[in-house]
């Protein structure tokens, strides 16, 4: 291709995606009116606002209100927000509460132990890395922020396994125990029940030789409600993790997660929700 013509497709692509970013834009200005006002408002109100016409405002609510981030009333016609913007809503403070009060902990923790601590929220591809530091000895661990963990297959993904509801757990971990190359494929029912009562009896998950001669422990992050809303996951060579759940390291994780979790507003006696493993999830 001539690179006239090369540079004239790559320009009208660019108006293209230039005009999609806009599009998004002047949508959730919308949004941004629906969030600020008291109340519903009318498709006029809203184009007054945003300084668009009542048409324009129905085509930009009629996709918001396909995708569960704005509702209209049939009487009066009035839009509000979706049961999915609260969703987002809700989820966007549970990690930054957890992001934001966990920090100065991880950092504590690495003075203590010397060891790699990180900061892990469920995400919809399972448990994902939101806040790492680095311990002080040199390593080739690869493990970064926004990478995703296995479920079965690692101490962090099998804490938020023994604590979430089936439901948000279910489909992942059938995926992986499926998968004839994962290390979960072999794992029996059995086993993954004791593996959870274990971890609810503990508290704590362990996973030897999470890679190579590496071991991980991890502790969940409760909130006001008693519901995991993140995890605190140290790392570090296996010969360190001496007693695991009883040991030297256990014990300043123990003690860390639970000045975190009172942080977030859980208290000692809270019940803390766990739904029963069944093995029929």
């Amino acid at each position: 291709m001539p690179v006239e013509d090369r540079t004239a497709d790559e320009s009208r692509s660019a108006g293209r995606s230039a005009r999609r970013i806009q599009s998004i834009s002047v949508g959730f200005a919308l949004i941004r009116h629906l969030a600020a006002a008291p109340g519903g408002m009318s498709p006029k109100e809203m184009g007054q606002a945003a300084e668009m016409s009542p048409s324009q405002v129905h085509m930009y609510m009629a996709s918001f209100i396909v995708e569960g981030l704005a509702v209209q009333d049939p009487v009066t016609s009035r839009y509000d927000l979706g049961p999915y913007a609260l969703e987002l809503g809700l989820a966007a403070m549970r990690r930054l509460d957890a992001l934001e009060i966990a920090r100065e902990t991880m950092l504590s923790l690495r003075a203590e132990t010397a060891k790699s601590v990180f900061l892990t929220v469920w995400g919809n591809s399972g448990p994902t890395i939101v806040a790492k530091v680095d311990g002080y000895r040199p390593s080739a661990d690869v493990l970064r922020v926004g990478y995703v963990l296995p479920t079965l297959d690692s101490s962090t993904g099998r804490l938020f396994f023994a604590y979430l509801a089936g439901p948000q757990t279910v489909d992942i971990v059938k995926r992986e125990r499926e998968d004839p190359l994962s290390p979960s494929s072999h794992l029996t029912d059995e086993h993954i029940s004791s593996i959870v009562q274990r971890i609810r009896r503990s508290g704590l998950a362990t996973h030897d030789g999470y890679r190579d001669s590496y071991n991980a422990i991890a502790a969940p992050l409760l909130d006001h409600s008693g519901l995991i809303c993140a995890a605190l996951t140290i790392t570090g060579p296996e010969q360190d993790f001496e007693g695991y759940e009883e040991g030297p390291v256990a014990l300043v994780l123990r003690r860390a997660a639970k000045k975190v979790s009172f942080e977030l507003g859980y208290r000692d006696g809270h019940r803390v929700q766990a739904i029963p493993y069944s093995e029929n999830e």
